[in-house]
């Protein structure tokens, strides 16, 4: 019997992409002609810091070999309440790899890497929101998420039920993994694992995955953040579906 891409009604990942006219941005100015400063160019001098950078610098996604689509929150620490507010700013996605050798003889799979390379492209600019808020227990964590791809749609990043990208598929993702590291006294990673259900338009179970969220803060200035974005698509297996690897600055 063939290897199929996930198991049997156990979901993977979808997106929350949806038509820039359905959600109602008004007032809001973004800075989405921002080109990419010089500092993010390769230096071979650098000090890798974190899994953003590892990734950017040639590593190939890897999900950490702990998680289970099945388990519990697992939480290192809450990010510094230093970063709350609400941020605006523009992204590029400097790096883009979809997997499609790793899922050979296998429909979904497929299809979801055709539906990715339809909306995606090494280049694409996008708007950035990010709102980042008391947790309730004294801690800070992110309250949204979004990234606004012009008349492409938009891509929700933080861990909330939505469509996805196959249509008629929705998801409903709980985060399985957060862990936030500070590598430097200006420079914090939030490193999320969403273990992600999907379900068809009669509500029926169908896929599972992963799906990562990994952002890499550097504070230039109080009201100034570099911000680096890595999101990975995993099938229920660990085996990538695509990466992304977004750069861009955030003010507030």
């Amino acid at each position: 019997m063939r290897e199929n891409c996930l198991i049997k009604k156990k979901p993977i990942l979808g997106k929350d992409l949806r038509p820039l006219d359905s959600i109602g941005l008004i007032g809001i100015i973004f800075w989405s002609g921002l080109s990419l400063p010089p500092c993010f160019a390769s230096d071979p001098t650098k000090v890798i810091e974190g899994r953003v950078e590892q990734v950017e610098a040639g590593a190939e996604p890897l999900l950490p070999g702990d998680l289970s689509l099945n388990g519990g929150t697992e939480v290192s620490a809450p990010l510094p309440a230093s970063l709350r507010g609400k941020w605006f700013g523009s992204v590029q996605i400097k790096q883009m790899d979809t997997y499609p050798a790793q899922h050979t003889n296998e429909p979904y799979c497929q299809q979801m890497v055709l539906e990715i390379n339809k909306v995606f492209a090494k280049g694409m600019k996008g708007d950035l929101q990010v709102d980042i808020i008391p947790d309730g227990s004294g801690g800070t964590r992110i309250g949204s998420f979004d990234i606004f791809f012009g008349k492409r749609g938009k891509l929700n990043l933080s861990a909330h039920r939505g469509p996805g990208l196959i249509p008629g598929i929705y998801h409903i993702p709980f985060t399985v993994k957060n862990e936030v590291r500070a590598l430097s006294q200006n420079v914090v990673e939030q490193s999320r694992y969403d273990a992600v259900q999907m379900y068809d338009s009669q509500n029926r179970p169908t896929e599972r995955g992963f799906t990562e969220v990994s952002a890499h803060y550097n504070r230039q200035a109080p009201g100034r953040l570099l911000v680096k974005i890595l999101n990975v698509d995993y099938d229920g297996r660990g085996r990538p579906l695509w990466k992304a690897l977004m750069v861009g600055y955030l003010y507030k």
